[in-house]
């Protein structure tokens, strides 16, 4: 998740207390003013290849 200020922080707050099964499924909070679309999907990219790495190997 990411975004300017506080607002996610507060998603969050209210994820926890009324979603917990969404709230487990955020994998990182970051703080970005005003991101492009670009910016958005270069920490999406971080984050979702970070999480395919700690993933266990199968097979």
């Amino acid at each position: 998740m990411v975004g300017p200020g506080t607002a996610k922080l507060a998603l969050m707050r209210h994820l926890h207390g009324h979603a917990p099964a969404v709230e487990r499924k955020v994998v990182a909070v970051e703080t970005v003013d005003h991101p492009s679309d670009g910016q958005v999907v270069a920490y999406a990219r971080k984050y979702f290849d970070a999480a395919d790495r700690m993933r266990p190997q199968t097979g």
